[in-house]
């Protein structure tokens, strides 16, 4: 049996890796839609060598694994995806927002002083990305504080 890795010719990223048990199916260095393949240790563990491994120059380099979910490999490095981390971010503001809905029904259990300040932590969640336009990381984001 045999294990292959199959490689993005553009950016040397790893797409997928395969075991071979018909060690005729596949060959090192074949082209399967569009994708290098090169054959890596049996004993390999798939997803650590996915994250820690590029091909280039008809070699193998290493990398450190990705810094975070909104980053992609581009030019032999990791960038941040400015779409991807933007629609995280919209995503848990579009949470908070609807875990605080019920502050503002008219049949709510707080003070007319609470909702009001519930009402203020909700524009300010609808103002994140205005606020923080020039982030680079989820974790650089300024999320307000939920009131008490």
């Amino acid at each position: 049996m045999k294990k292959f890795a199959f490689i993005n010719q553009t950016t040397g990223e790893i797409s997928n890796i395969a075991a071979n048990a018909l060690d005729t199916f596949r060959s090192d260095g074949a082209v399967e839609d569009d994708l290098l393949v090169k054959e890596i240790p049996l004993e390999t563990d798939d997803w650590s060598f996915m994250q820690t491994n590029y091909w280039r120059n008809d070699q193998w380099n290493t990398r450190e694994a990705s810094p975070g979910a909104d980053y992609i490999w581009t030019n032999y490095a990791w960038a941040i995806d400015t779409e991807r981390l933007w629609v995280t971010i919209r995503n848990t503001r579009d949470i908070k927002l609807g875990l605080s809905d019920w502050t503002q029904v008219p049949d709510s259990p707080l003070s007319a002083e609470k909702k009001t300040e519930w009402a203020t932590y909700r524009a300010a969640l609808r103002n994140v990305p205005t606020a923080n336009a020039s982030v680079q990381s989820y974790d650089a984001v300024n999320w307000p504080t939920e009131p008490s």
